[in-house]
């Protein structure tokens, strides 16, 4: 028992030892305009963000950021980008079902 705990143990610790969950993708209405910068100087970002502001659109808070790409997006009044939870349930689930598999080989040796 003792050497299957310590595996789970190292390989839990490695898989998530600095490395958070990527969060989920943002939710973005038909009617939202969708901008993306890319980290240098971009004249379509600059052209995208007057467009925004021409069409009397507002940023919303929800953006996506893959590396030095940043998607931001302008929605007008009353719609607005959103990000689910990003809840994943199967590192919660594999832990419970390590649990359970320990308790019963503990439970059945007495």
């Amino acid at each position: 028992m003792r050497p299957t705990l310590l595996a789970l143990l190292l390989v839990g610790s490695t898989a998530f030892a600095d490395v958070g969950p990527k969060p989920p993708k943002c939710t973005v209405p038909v009617e939202c305009l969708t901008c993306v910068a890319t980290g240098q100087a971009d004249a379509g970002y600059e052209a995208c963000l007057a467009n925004a502001a021409d069409a009397g659109l507002s940023k919303s808070e929800c953006s996506d950021r893959s590396g030095s790409w940043l998607t931001s997006y302008y929605c007008p009044p009353g719609k607005e980008a959103s990000r689910g939870c990003g809840c994943s349930s199967a590192e919660g689930l594999f832990a419970f079902a390590a649990l359970v598999l320990l308790g019963r080989r503990k439970f059945w040796k007495r």
